[in-house]
Formats: C-alpha cells, sequence, structure tokens
C-alpha cells in the first residue's frame, strides 16, 4: 500500500469515524445510558485525533497545505487528546460513576 493510498484511507477513515460518533451520542440522548454518554464523549476526543490525521493525510495528497510548524502542533495536540478518555475514566471512578 503506497503512502497515497494511506492517506486516502485516513480520511475515509476519519469521516466514518465521524458517522459513528453521531450514532452513538443518538444512542446516548435515547437510552439514557450513563456509559453510553461517557462513550460519546470519549468518541468524540478520538474523531478529533482521527480528524488531525486526516488533515495530515490531505496534506500529503497536496489536497490543503500544512506548514511543518502546523503539523507538528496538529501531532502534538493529537497526543495529547489520545491521553483524555483515560483522565474521563478517571474522574468517573474518583467520583463514584462506576460503582
Amino acid at each position: 500500500m503506497t503512502l497515497d493510498n494511506v492517506s486516502r484511507l485516513l480520511i475515509v477513515l476519519a469521516a466514518c469515524d465521524w458517522a459513528l460518533t453521531a450514532l452513538l451520542f443518538i444512542a446516548a440522548r435515547d437510552l439514557h445510558e450513563p456509559a453510553l454518554s461517557e462513550r460519546a464523549t470519549t468518541s468524540v476526543i478520538l474523531s478529533t485525533v482521527a480528524t488531525i490525521a486526516a488533515l495530515l493525510g490531505a496534506n500529503r495528497l497536496g489536497a490543503i497545505h500544512v506548514s511543518g510548524e502546523t503539523s507538528i502542533a496538529l501531532l502534538t495536540v493529537a497526543l495529547l487528546l489520545v491521553s483524555a478518555p483515560q483522565f474521563i475514566w478517571a474522574i468517573g471512578l474518583a467520583t463514584g460513576r462506576f460503582r
């Protein structure tokens, strides 16, 4: 698989990720399930990471231009966001939401 194909795949996966995130939010709203709401929140964070990967993929394909400095900033944000779910779950544990 070429880097161009990987870049295209990242873009498609990010779009799919947001569609599934929307489904999770709708289900969380309709079912009133706390665990599902937490998963939907986490899904937004992870979808944002997927979007950053898609932006970098689009940059690779030449569809957009992202400077080197911006690329580093985007990667930094993505790595910080990846750890966010653990903090969300730790807060839930500390506040007794998992008992």
